[in-house]
């Protein structure tokens, strides 16, 4: 295989990380390359790009979080009791006619979806953020909690971001 139709392959995954190796070999097919399915697949994993089983929960969008973060600063002075009162359900999916196999997506690795919590004050910023390298596993200190400000630490709201391990942690964004 050439290198030009392994940047070709390697653009498609990208592109659509659920795209099958099938699939792969037919747009290959297209452009007068013909390969195996176990070539592509060999190919792509020499190239860092493994097939993994997808998450369960979607990426959130901007509005999502918007949402989120709205629901939360609305609910942060909630007493407790209120909670108890609340019906929480559970999401059940049901297949009927589809196909109830294990799917697969393409994914480089050590690319994982890891939560960052809001600072609201940005006087103890530098507080927050060592209780976020603890989070994270840059530190080890223990002593982090008692450093930590109880607003940061009973009140963290969940927000969802892409990080990629061992990248520097200051890479990382604190939302204020």
């Amino acid at each position: 295989m050439t290198a030009r139709a392994q940047r070709r392959m390697l653009n498609e995954v990208k592109k659509n990380p659920r795209v099958s190796a099938r699939d792969l070999k037919k747009s290959l097919a297209h452009a007068n390359i013909s390969v195996d399915e176990s070539t592509i697949r060999k190919t792509l994993n020499k190239n860092g790009v493994h097939g993994r089983t997808p998450r369960r929960k979607p990426l959130l969008s901007r509005k999502n979080i918007a949402a989120r973060l709205k629901f939360a600063k609305e609910h942060l002075d909630v007493p407790q009791h209120y909670w108890q009162n609340i019906l929480w359900t559970d999401e059940t999916k049901v297949e009927l006619f589809g196909r109830n196999t294990q799917r697969y997506v393409w994914r480089i690795q050590r690319v994982h979806i890891l939560f960052l919590a809001t600072v609201v004050k940005t006087e103890q910023v530098q507080a927050a953020l060592s209780f976020l390298q603890y989070l994270f596993g840059q530190s080890n200190d223990m002593n982090v909690f008692t450093k930590t400000p109880p607003w940061l630490l009973s009140r963290v709201v969940i927000l969802g971001l892409s990080r990629i391990d061992k990248c520097p942690f200051e890479r990382l964004r604190i939302l204020a």
